[in-house]
């Protein structure tokens, strides 16, 4: 049986077992590659809005943080004030909190695209955002930490993100073996 569970035991588990970690950021060669956000919105100004957002935060990844715990803080004042890029940037484009409001899932898509360090099919990225529309259960610890998506134990707490997964073996499998490269790279030689 080849299920993407069979598939993370045989590759993730045994690291579990030896305490490994297997959310790593991306390396700094490879997050200085611009790649393309998928935009789901077919709306110009949308698309417009958050890719000028996507090129501020890949000069700022710590705001990208600030943002993901809470989008609402675009319309406060002190946050503005504490922001001055995303300030500016709201007065270029002051569309932008609706852009985000009508993404609500730009941030995973983000990281998603980063990880799979290639374009991120628009029929992928559709899924992946229709998917996450019909599980806020899945969603909602994934905007605060899209990482999990790739995480051994993210996906067996998560039936259905892994059954996902395996009926979306393109986006899936560029995913998990960008992972493991990653994971590959950070851990030490032997000796």
């Amino acid at each position: 049986m080849h299920s993407l569970f069979a598939r993370i035991s045989r590759r993730f588990l045994p690291g579990l077992a030896a305490g490994l970690v297997f959310t790593l950021p991306l390396p700094a060669a490879e997050s200085a590659v611009h790649v393309e956000v998928p935009i789901i919105s077919v709306d110009a100004g949308v698309q417009k809005d958050l890719q000028n957002l996507d090129r501020l935060l890949v000069t700022n990844p710590a705001l990208e943080e600030k943002l993901r715990a809470n989008v609402d803080q675009l319309t406060q004042e002190t946050f503005r004030v504490e922001n001055p890029d995303i300030d500016a940037l709201l007065k270029q484009q002051p569309d932008l909190v609706r852009a985000l409001k009508s993404e609500r899932h730009f941030f995973i898509h983000r990281y998603v695209a980063r990880l799979a360090a290639n374009k991120v099919m628009r029929k992928d990225a559709i899924a992946l955002d229709n998917f996450l529309t019909a599980h806020p259960d899945i969603a909602k610890p994934l905007a605060r930490k899209p990482s999990q998506i790739v995480e051994a134990d993210f996906l067996i707490a998560h039936p259905a993100l892994a059954k996902f997964c395996e009926t979306h073996p393109a986006l899936s499998s560029v995913l998990l073996e960008r992972s493991a490269k990653q994971k590959a790279a950070k851990m030490p030689a032997k000796q």
